[in-house]
């Protein structure tokens, strides 16, 4: 059997085999089902189903996708609620793998989205998916220009969260560029701009992608020192999203210290972790990292 074959065949076994045992409910999503089944009116039950939406890196892809119909039911055609359910199914879009319909999606909503401050949030959210969709087709440059854009905009109304946000999309770009000094400026900057951890906590890709920028640069020191933040902030902010990206990040800190044991465990948990938040591109990449360490070893 050849090489190929074997990683293909042990891919199989490891997707048939990986015991998931984490419940893909938490503390703060149990909290808003519940206000949401007391919830007395419409306008009430959409800011919940927004909350709900919002903690989607928590959901797994086929409740988030109930959710989101929920929420379109009761939010009036034009509103902010409407425009939000608009941006959660881009998200959802992408977390099937069905790119194309995403970016169509993303690009009918942002010439029309109306330029008033209760839009801001999810106009920044669409800049960001845009840029997003643009990095997974290899379009870095177009892509830096649309992080630069909301940064700018982040700017002018001194908007915290977007605009370490858009630096971590700065990050995410350079990155992708193997440009890792210049990375870690992008990600300074964005840590610079308060003492708030509040706002910090809600960004823990930040903290992987520094630490997998000082792990690129052979600095291992400051690679785990950002990776235990990471998965600190992922823990208690009950994001899968965070928690499986630095997991892997991890592993392959651990992979080049010969930590073979300390690499399994990660990489095991990260595809766990995944399974609750299903993302097919991000599944599948996760379990070829664990076939081909398998294979390596």
């Amino acid at each position: 059997m050849s090489v190929k074959w074997q990683i293909h065949l042990l891919a199989l076994l490891i997707f048939y085999s990986v015991a998931f045992k984490l419940q893909a409910q938490t503390v703060v999503l149990d909290s808003l089902k519940g206000a949401l089944k007391s919830a007395s009116s419409s306008e009430k039950k959409g800011a919940i189903l927004v909350n709900i939406c919002a903690a989607n890196y928590s959901l797994s892809t086929d409740s988030f996708s109930y959710y989101i119909q929920q929420l379109q039911q009761v939010a009036k055609p034009g509103s902010p609620e409407y425009y939000r359910s608009q941006a959660y199914l881009c998200q959802l879009l992408i977390k099937k793998g069905d790119v194309s319909r995403a970016n169509e999606l993303v690009d009918s909503l942002l010439p029309v989205i109306p330029s008033l401050r209760d839009f801001t949030y999810t106009k920044f959210s669409l800049q960001s998916l845009k840029a997003n969709l643009l990095v997974r087709t290899n379009k870095i440059k177009e892509a830096i220009s649309y992080y630069l854009l909301s940064l700018k905009e982040a700017e002018s109304i001194h908007d915290t969260l977007w605009i370490i946000k858009s630096c971590n999309g700065m990050v995410y770009s350079k990155m992708e560029l193997k440009e890792y000094n210049e990375a870690i400026k992008w990600a300074q900057k964005g840590l610079a701009v308060t003492s708030n951890e509040s706002f910090f906590r809600v960004n823990g890709l930040l903290f992987s992608n520094l630490a997998s920028c000082f792990n690129n640069l052979g600095q291992k020191d400051s690679a785990f020192y950002y990776i235990n933040i990471a998965l600190k902030y992922g823990e208690e902010e009950e994001n899968f999203l965070v928690l499986a990206n630095a997991l892997n990040i991890r592993a392959a800190m651990y992979e080049g210290q010969r930590n073979y044991a300390a690499v399994e465990n990660d990489l095991k948990h990260a595809l766990e972790i995944r399974k609750k938040n299903y993302e097919i591109d991000m599944y599948v990449s996760d379990l070829a990292q664990l076939s081909f360490f398998y294979a390596s070893i």
